[in-house]
């Protein structure tokens, strides 16, 4: 793991230095051989991790790390702005609430809010659910161009989970399209018996997907679903407007 340490030491003192810093700098600072921090400096280039000045031939961070940075900043401001509006339904509805952002072609929970004292099925943060049929993933992926939807179809394994769950890939983009068209996903049985979902997408700024909320409902229990879609509806369209996203379908 040393060369992992030596990197991590690396990038944390180029960006405490904005003007950015020389190879024999680098190598002071960090008491490292000057070939090793040539060496190293050459391979977080290569990943365009760091750059250098064509001038002053100082190392600096690059875009890529911005970019990184930037992604992980936009999660938390998902995740800020979404916990007290999940944390609300939970508390009305006593039920699971989670929010979900896309990674590696499968649906993550990002964050869970569980007000009810009754629900033994949970949903664990970090937790990976499929996209093509789980409400969580489907309520994102519907909203990707053909081509990105296909790429994931391609990519993710098709697993069965039930006798319900869509195995097809022409049944999946049906469904994916109904999603599209209602603005909502419906997850019955697909993943587990018993078990039923609805998800809601989140948009951008810009109107791309950003993430889901999803609502887990036990069959063995009452509840009312017109009601709890209408609310994740609404907490849908108000988390996107705090996140700058303005709906011009009408």
């Amino acid at each position: 793991m040393k060369i992992v340490d030596r990197i991590t030491d690396i990038l944390e003192l180029l960006s405490e230095y904005k003007a950015g810093l020389g190879v024999k700098e680098i190598s002071i600072n960090l008491d490292l051989p000057l070939s090793t921090t040539h060496r190293l400096l050459k391979a977080l280039m290569e990943n365009e991790l760091i750059v250098q000045d064509n001038f002053s031939k100082k190392y600096k961070i690059g875009v890529k790390i911005l970019s990184l940075s930037s992604k992980i900043l936009n999660e938390m401001d998902i995740v800020n702005i979404s916990r007290p509006i999940l944390d609300e339904l939970s508390t009305k509805h006593k039920r699971l609430f989670f929010l979900s952002v896309l990674e590696h072609h499968r649906s993550i929970c990002v964050d869970m809010v569980n007000n009810s004292d009754r629900m033994k099925f949970y949903v664990k943060l970090g937790s990976y659910m499929p996209a093509h049929c789980s409400a969580s993933g489907k309520a994102i992926i519907a909203f990707l161009n053909d081509e990105e939807i296909e790429e994931i179809l391609k990519e993710q394994e098709i697993e069965k989970f039930t006798n319900k769950t869509l195995m097809n890939t022409e049944d999946i983009i049906n469904d994916l399209k109904n999603v599209k068209k209602l603005r909502y996903a419906v997850c019955d049985e697909e993943m587990e018996m018993g078990v039923r979902a609805l998800g809601v997408p989140i948009f951008g700024r810009t109107g791309d997907i950003k993430a889901s909320i999803t609502v887990t409902l036990m069959k063995q229990f009452e509840f009312h679903e017109e009601e709890i879609l209408e609310d994740l509806k609404i907490a849908s369209e108000k988390i996107s407007k705090m996140l700058g996203y303005i709906d011009r379908k009408d």
